[in-house]
């Protein structure tokens, strides 16, 4: 598993005083408040404050003190160390940890590797086996057992089938 988990990227410097506003790549933007310190391109910087709205987060951070120097900063990833990541809810994943993982259901018959999640309101797996493409959304109800140690997730047949679709 990754040592750090991308957790937003910059889109621009905010006003005159070196903040940065961040698009959030997280399902809630509540965990940016309790950041004490994040990575960019392996750097690290002291979170000094945080400001959320409804579709974006302004940073403050050491070493950032005018809009110039954060004007370099645009369009570059923010990341923390996985063992300051905020703790996950019961059959909750942090999606690095979903691709590559192989798609099994409970006769062992695999579906292949997902290969893209798609965020959306319930999350779409995008599983590849052979050049055949599979799409379905993660729904608990239909998720049996998941052993990320292992890169394999477990679901439940019936409900995979009627789940899923395929392109072509």
């Amino acid at each position: 598993m990754q040592d750090f988990l991308v957790i937003g990227q910059i889109v621009k410097p905010q006003g005159i005083k070196g903040e940065v506003k961040v698009k959030s790549l997280t399902d809630n933007t509540n965990r940016f408040k309790n950041l004490k310190e994040v990575y960019i391109e392996e750097k690290k910087y002291k979170v000094l404050s945080v400001k959320i709205a409804p579709d974006f987060v302004i940073l403050s951070l050491n070493s950032i003190f005018d809009r110039n120097v954060a004007e370099t900063f645009k369009f570059k990833f923010i990341s923390v160390e996985r063992e300051n990541a905020v703790d996950l809810e019961v059959n909750n994943f942090f999606i690095v940890d979903i691709l590559n993982c192989e798609i099994l259901d409970e006769e062992n018959n695999s579906y292949g590797k997902v290969i893209d999640v798609t965020q959306a309101k319930t999350d779409i797996f995008t599983v590849e086996n052979n050049g055949k493409i599979m799409r379905f959304p993660f729904l608990k109800d239909a998720l049996i057992k998941a052993e990320l140690e292992n890169k394999r997730i477990i679901f439940n047949k019936k409900r995979l089938m009627e789940i899923s679709c395929y392109e072509n």
